[in-house]
């Protein structure tokens, strides 16, 4: 949620840019506002009147407030953590009912807001975006997946990514919300925000748990706090049946989790963040499970527009090894990295006599070529290879 009504670093504005409520449609208080918003409603993704405002009560704008934005910075923000934790809940209930749980929390959250702005605040404001409701949902997370891990990806003193647990994670946020709402004296702000959205998931959370209208399967925050994780009530077998379940669910998410990342490293062309996740991430992908090949392409492609030609050679090898029927210009560009670029012909002629023997005219002469090159290269034992042109 945003709060617009604050200056660029956060502070409030000072008294005597306030309006007192009971004057909010004088003509001083309409010109004060066309000034104060005039930024702000250009920038917004979406009109003022169906922002939540302080001087009325509207039940459609306990509605519209959630799908409206600052800006473009402010909506994508928003997403990235609606889809780390909607994700999950959505697994848990379907699309349908996240939905409706999207749209109480919402709801609920904008009229307690709402009501608060009306009765106890003495000037306009408004509040507008998604983030309550991503607390909300990130709560009933935290009381039905505790133990999930989230990758996070970090910069300490280099780029990597750490898994966390959802329990870890979200009381961590609680608790900064909590130190940084306390420091404004739990004034209107966007922490203050965040922690209703949260006091809203919460109980819906644990009331869809106890209605049983989720299955977690034992491994729910309640389960977890009476050190009865994975339902230890049951069968050894039932146990390690939904232990596996539960294990493959974490795996999945975790993919999709890394897959969607790496994409973003790549498409913002950081090939050493890009390369650091490929090669520390590769454990959470098997033959079963491949790495997107179209991804590994836009990887490899982004290696060697910046010729890191050798970086980009375990790329290609998984590319290869995923694939049913490897491309032979693929392994044509391996070979020829290997020749002109690691200097290693005998790898070189292992990875050509790999080739089909079905290729185009022009890839037969490259093929040729760098065979000849590689046995020229043993036979030297020459450092400075060159192709010769036919």
């Amino acid at each position: 949620a945003s709060d617009p009504d604050s200056d660029p670093n956060g502070d409030p504005q000072s008294e005597q840019d306030e309006v007192d409520g009971d004057d909010l449609n004088s003509p001083e208080a309409q010109q004060y506002l066309d000034e104060s918003y005039a930024e702000y409603r250009d920038t917004a993704l979406g009109p003022t009147w169906l922002m939540l405002e302080s001087d009325r009560i509207s039940p459609l704008q306990w509605v519209t407030t959630n799908f409206l934005h600052a800006d473009l910075g402010h909506l994508l923000g928003n997403m990235i953590f609606l889809w780390t934790f909607g994700l999950i809940v959505e697994g848990k209930i379907g699309w349908g009912r996240f939905l409706a749980v999207y749209a109480i929390i919402g709801i609920v959250y904008a009229a307690i807001i709402q009501f608060g702005m009306f009765l106890l605040m003495d000037r306009y404001q408004v509040v507008l975006g998604a983030s309550a409701v991503i607390f909300g949902l990130m709560a009933i997370c935290v009381v039905w997946a505790p133990r999930n891990e989230v990758s996070v990806f970090v910069w300490l003193f280099r780029p990597r990514m750490i898994e966390i647990p959802l329990m870890v994670l979200g009381f961590a946020y609680l608790a900064m919300q909590i130190l940084m709402a306390s420091v404004q004296s739990f004034s209107l702000s966007s922490e203050v925000l965040h922690l209703v959205g949260a006091g809203v998931g919460f109980p819906i959370g644990f009331w869809m748990l106890k209605r049983e209208w989720v299955d977690c399967e034992g491994w729910d925050l309640l389960s977890v706090l009476a050190g009865n994780e994975g339902g230890l009530q049951h069968d050894a077998a039932a146990t390690t049946r939904k232990a596996i379940q539960v294990e493959q669910r974490q795996t999945d998410q975790q993919r999709a989790m890394i897959v969607h990342s790496l994409m973003a490293a790549i498409e913002a062309g950081n090939s050493t963040v890009a390369l650091s996740m490929f090669e520390k991430q590769q454990r959470h992908f098997s033959a079963r499970h491949p790495f997107p090949a179209e991804l590994l392409r836009r990887l490899i492609r982004l290696l060697q527009q910046e010729e890191k030609w050798e970086a980009s050679l375990p790329v290609m090898q998984k590319l290869v090894d995923d694939s049913p029927q490897p491309d032979p210009g693929l392994r044509l560009k391996m070979a020829q990295i290997l020749l002109q670029v690691s200097r290693k012909p005998s790898r070189c002629l292992k990875e050509l006599a790999k080739l089909p023997a079905e290729l185009t005219e022009k890839q037969q002469q490259l093929r040729d070529r760098l065979r000849r090159a590689a046995r020229q290269a043993i036979a030297d034992d020459d450092d400075e290879i060159q192709l010769a042109d036919e």
